[in-house]
């Protein structure tokens, strides 16, 4: 019998948070506690649907002799077991990239995001316009060669230094700043069974060129939640992150605002849920679902079935930038 749909929630949604809803800068330990583990609750489920885990995709910490003896087709075994909300649309290749990429999309009805502004009271969304998601899956062999990266390079491009990275290696992002940051030490939760610890939270704002001359550049201010899998006393320290992204719209009030604030800024949205595993057979994982909304003259329509098309194409630009930019200083393995 299948299972139901993971009810969806009001946080992780492209209409975003306000500033008023973001912890103050020394929070109560247990209502920050409370905020991370609300973010987690509804992230984890939800991109979990698009490619479920399971006893036939285990996260390992190190490779499992029995998993690794029987390779299978990883990124078809797991557009079978996507969820019926997750449509497959394509699967991509790059010569920069020595594994495929599979594209999917779930379309989230304005009719049901309405049912979660009223229910959840979200300030602003009574006309709430349809969510559409594009996800990406690809696998990675776990090991420092052309067209693929290893665990560190992993963690330190897309857990500890996210906004940098993308940066580096993504054409159209201009600027990159961290606003904001709070202390998280100590902090472990327990959600989707699974302890989390080394948590990060910080404000990103980033600048991206969409168009020039003829569309301005774009200014995504983002709440970024990063955390991984508390792996205790196995060899490596995590087999599993996750990277959450939600919009803060009027980040531009904040006094800690850089880029938000210009007297050009145009403001844009994106929430993304980013799943970095290592599975048990020695493949790395690479899972994310993003929605989008530039605002401006663009017709969001439009703008979905172009992120639909060119979602996948940062697999292939960041093996081509980690290849030219490996460092084993910077890399710690």
């Amino acid at each position: 019998m299948a299972s139901s749909p993971v009810p969806l929630g009001p946080l992780v949604r492209r209409w975003g948070l306000s500033i008023s809803q973001l912890p103050n800068e020394t929070p109560e330990p247990a209502e920050f506690s409370a905020f991370l583990q609300s973010i987690l609750e509804e992230a984890l489920p939800f991109i979990d649907e698009a490619a479920p885990k399971d006893a036939t995709l285990p996260s390992a910490p190190f490779i499992t002799p029995e998993f690794q003896a029987n390779p299978v087709d990883l990124n078809k075994t797991a557009l079978q077991k996507a969820k019926k909300d997750w449509k497959g649309v394509a699967q991509k290749t790059s010569r920069d990239s020595t594994s495929p990429v599979s594209v999917l999309k779930r379309v989230i009805p304005a009719e049901q995001l309405q049912q979660i502004a009223t229910q959840h009271k979200v300030a602003g969304q009574s006309n709430a316009r349809e969510e559409t998601w594009a996800v990406r899956l690809s696998y990675h062999e776990d090991t420092v060669i052309k067209g693929t990266a290893d665990w560190a390079e992993f963690d330190r491009g897309f857990r500890l230094d996210h906004a940098q990275t993308e940066k580096a290696f993504t054409p159209n992002v201009i600027e990159a700043l961290e606003s904001q940051r709070w202390n998280c030490d100590g902090i472990k939760l327990h959600v989707a069974g699974e302890q989390w610890h080394q948590f990060q939270l910080i404000v990103v704002e980033m600048r991206h060129k969409i168009g020039r001359p003829f569309l301005k550049d774009r200014t995504f201010p983002v709440i970024q939640l990063s955390c991984t899998v508390d792996a205790g006393d196995a060899p490596h320290a995590s087999s599993e992150f996750v990277v959450v992204s939600i919009p803060v719209h009027d980040f531009a009030k904040s006094p800690k605002a850089q880029l938000s604030n210009q007297k050009d800024a145009q403001i844009a949205d994106y929430v993304s849920v980013e799943r970095i595993r290592r599975l048990a057979n020695g493949q790395i994982e690479w899972l994310l679902g993003t929605a989008s909304d530039a605002r401006g003259i663009l017709p969001l329509g439009i703008q979905d079935l172009a992120l639909l098309n060119i979602v996948w194409k940062d697999v292939p630009m960041y093996m081509k930038w980690v290849e030219q930019n490996r460092d084993p200083y910077f890399f710690d393995r």
